[in-house]
C-alpha cells in the first residue's frame, strides 16, 4: 500500500470492506501527519500566534473596535459604536504546567486550522470512487462551499462574536460599588485556561453555524424538513437570533445588534432556498417517474 494513493483493487474492481478500511486508514494518516507538522511549525511561533492572534481581541486597538467606531462615526452616531478598552483585566495561570499545556494546545488548534482544507480533501478522496460522475458533480460543490462556509464562520467569529462576548464579559461588573476598605470594584483576574476558552470557543460555533445550509440540504435529501415548516418557523429563529445579538453584543444600538445577526437570518434564508430547490428537483423527478410509468 503506498503512502499517496489508494491501491486498486484486482479482479472486478470491487473493493471489499477491508480494504476500504484500509484506505481509510491511510487517509486518516495522511491527515494526522499534515495536522502534526503544521502543529509543531505553530509551536516555533508560538509567541506571534498567541499574542497577535489570541491575545488580539482583548485588546482596545484590536481591528474590529476600530472598523465600528469608525462605521458609528460614518452613519453620524458619534462614538456610540465606539468600544471601550477591558477594564481590569489581568491574566493569571493557576496550575504549574499551564503554560506550557496551552502552548501545545494553542498549536494543535492552530494545526488543525490550517489543515482543514487538506483534511476536507482526503475526506473528499475517500468517498469519490464510490460516486458517480453527476454526484461528483454535487460533491465537490458541497466539498467547496462546506469549506468555504466553515472558513466564514472561523472569520466572523474570530472578528466579531469573539470580541464582542469578551468585551461584555470582562466588562460586567457585579456592583461598581464595593463597600469595603480601599476597594470600589472587583478587579478581573482571568486564568489563561479559561480565558483560551472563550477566545476560541465562538468562532468554532459560529463556524458550525455557518454551515446549516449544508445540514439543512442534507436533512432535506433525507426528508426530514422542507421549505414550508423552515418558512413557518421563521420567525422563531429570527427571534432567537435577536435575542443573542442583544445579549451578546456590548452596546445597546440597534446597528451593532443588527451586525452580529444579520448574518445568520440571511444563513436561515439561504437554507430555505436549498431546501426549497432539493424539493423542487424531487417533486420533477417524481413527475417524471409518473410518466414514465
Amino acid at each position: 500500500m503506498k503512502l499517496f494513493g489508494s491501491k486498486k483493487p484486482e479482479g472486478n474492481g470491487e473493493m471489499s470492506f477491508m480494504d476500504h478500511i484500509e484506505a481509510l486508514r491511510w487517509h486518516i494518516v495522511r491527515s494526522v501527519i499534515v495536522v502534526l507538522v503544521l502543529t509543531i511549525i505553530a509551536f516555533f511561533y508560538i509567541d506571534f500566534f498567541f499574542n497577535e492572534v489570541f491575545l488580539a481581541p482583548a485588546r482596545p486597538d484590536f481591528w474590529t473596535y476600530g472598523a465600528l467606531c469608525r462605521l458609528g462615526h460614518f452613519l453620524h452616531m458619534g462614538d456610540k459604536m465606539c468600544i471601550k478598552g477591558i477594564d481590569n483585566f489581568k491574566l493569571v495561570n493557576m496550575e504549574m504546567a499551564g503554560q506550557f499545556t496551552q502552548s501545545i494546545s494553542i498549536s494543535v488548534y492552530v494545526g488543525v486550522a490550517l489543515a482543514f482544507p487538506y483534511i476536507f480533501w482526503e475526506i473528499w478522496r475517500f468517498f469519490a470512487p464510490a460516486l458517480k460522475p453527476k454526484e461528483k458533480k454535487y460533491a465537490t460543490r458541497i466539498l467547496f462551499f462546506s469549506s468555504l462556509l466553515f472558513l466564514l464562520g472561523l472569520l466572523f467569529g474570530y472578528f466579531f462574536t469573539t470580541p464582542m462576548m469578551l468585551q461584555f464579559l470582562m466588562n460586567y461588573q457585579l456592583s461598581d460599588k464595593i463597600n469595603l476598605p480601599g476597594q470600589t470594584s472587583i478587579p478581573n483576574m482571568i486564568d489563561i485556561d479559561d480565558y483560551m476558552s472563550y477566545a476560541t470557543s465562538p468562532s468554532l460555533y459560529a463556524a458550525l453555524i455557518f454551515e446549516l445550509p449544508i445540514v439543512a440540504f442534507f436533512l432535506a435529501k433525507a426528508g426530514f424538513i422542507g421549505p414550508k415548516m423552515m418558512r413557518m418557523y421563521r420567525k422563531h429563529a429570527i427571534v432567537i437570533i435577536l435575542f443573542l445579538a442583544a445579549i451578546i453584543t456590548p452596546t445597546p444600538d440597534v446597528v451593532n445588534q443588527s451586525l452580529f445577526a444579520l448574518p445568520f437570518i440571511l444563513l436561515y434564508e439561504v437554507s430555505i432556498l436549498v431546501v426549497a430547490r432539493v424539493k423542487s428537483n424531487k417533486d420533477r423527478r417524481d413527475a417524471e417517474m409518473d410518466i414514465a410509468l
